[in-house]
């Protein structure tokens, strides 16, 4: 991260996301064009910043190409930043999916249970901490 970011930082989200942007460009610029991820650069990228989500989540080469495939919706042949946010996106979303072992959490869910407001004793406690994406529920 650059100097001139530290101090635009606030929060751990913000530094993820500054985070994102220069694992982005530490890949693209490998390539032929410095704002895109060749398919080697991807599969790289996946490889070694997100082994763990490859292994739970992607798990082959296969579904990696299937997913770079997918995410190509320009049909060029690089991932512009976009693209690789919306992968990204899609693997933490099957990876937090997983942890809950549900196809779609918020699917027929109340969006009000288990939100501030609440009486202590419906707070939001799932019970399983350390369930395998690094956070836990409650609050």
């Amino acid at each position: 991260m650059s100097a001139s970011r530290v101090s635009q930082v606030k929060t751990p989200t913000e530094k993820a996301m500054f985070d994102i942007i220069d694992v982005f460009h530490k890949f693209s610029e490998r390539g032929g064009y410095e704002d895109g991820l060749e398919k080697k650069e991807f599969e790289d990228m996946i490889h070694q910043e997100a082994p763990h989500f490859y292994e739970k989540v992607v798990k082959t080469h296969e579904n990696l190409e299937k997913i770079y495939k997918k995410a190509n919706v320009d049909g060029n042949k690089w991932l512009c930043f976009k693209e690789v946010v919306m992968v990204l996106s899609s693997i933490a979303n099957d990876s937090h999916n997983r942890s809950h072992q549900e196809e779609n959490p918020c699917e027929g869910s109340n969006p009000t249970q288990g939100r501030p407001g609440q009486a202590p004793s419906q707070g939001h406690d799932h019970g399983h901490e350390g369930h395998g994406h690094g956070h836990s529920h409650r609050h």
